[in-house]
């Protein structure tokens, strides 16, 4: 998805813009979004299925503060430091 944003960047930032290929560049990024969406919800879906309750709540709580903090952030990911 990082190269397709990048592609996507240059093209707007072209003098001569080609609406063609950017609808065809916006088209495959949609695409890969929604296919990394279906992923992660499968895995969620897949996680919740061999979780107990606590587990599974402690989880919803760290995804809850992730998403905190990447909204704080202006959607970017934090970066983490170190080992864990």
């Amino acid at each position: 998805m990082e190269k397709t944003n990048i592609a996507l960047r240059f093209e707007l930032d072209r003098p001569q813009l080609d609406r063609a290929k950017i609808r065809s560049i916006a088209a495959h990024l949609s695409d890969a979004r929604g296919k990394l969406f279906d992923r992660e919800l499968m895995m969620l879906v897949d996680m919740r299925g061999v979780l107990t309750e606590t587990q599974w709540n402690r989880m919803r709580t760290f995804l809850d503060r992730l998403s905190n903090a990447q909204q704080q952030q202006g959607g970017r990911m934090p970066r983490r430091r170190g080992p864990s």
